[in-house]
């Protein structure tokens, strides 16, 4: 997992540092400050001089498996985020196919004609 922000890495100190009850990730963060990652990555706004939210699920063979952009007017959803990611895990694992709201349990479906807009 890696978290890239265009923020300097002494603005992510600073606010680790002094937001006690805020929920931060747990590990290291990129400075993008140039944007360069958020341009190549298609979230840059060069009307706003800044990036869109971006996340983006990249398999262990370097394909993008799924992607998600937010502006700054709607928050993520780290439930979301998470189902997603274990849903393309799933997927990866079994060859089925994880359905609309699948959850972690669930059995997916096989991709097979018969079951085609069933779910």
């Amino acid at each position: 997992m890696l978290a890239i922000s265009t923020d300097s890495i002494y603005a992510h100190k600073m606010e680790g540092l002094h937001s006690p009850n805020a929920r931060y990730v747990q590990y290291p963060v990129l400075s993008d400050r140039n944007h360069e990652i958020s341009r190549a990555y298609g979230v840059y706004n060069p009307e706003e001089g800044r990036a869109y939210r971006g996340l983006f699920i990249i398999d262990p063979q370097g394909i993008l498996r799924g992607y998600m952009v937010y502006n700054d007017t709607v928050g993520r959803s780290a439930d979301e985020i998470l189902r997603a990611l274990q849903a393309y895990q799933y997927v990866a694992e079994t060859g089925r196919r994880a359905q609309a709201n699948w959850e972690p349990g669930w059995q997916g479906l096989l991709p097979q004609w018969e079951d085609i807009g069933k779910f």
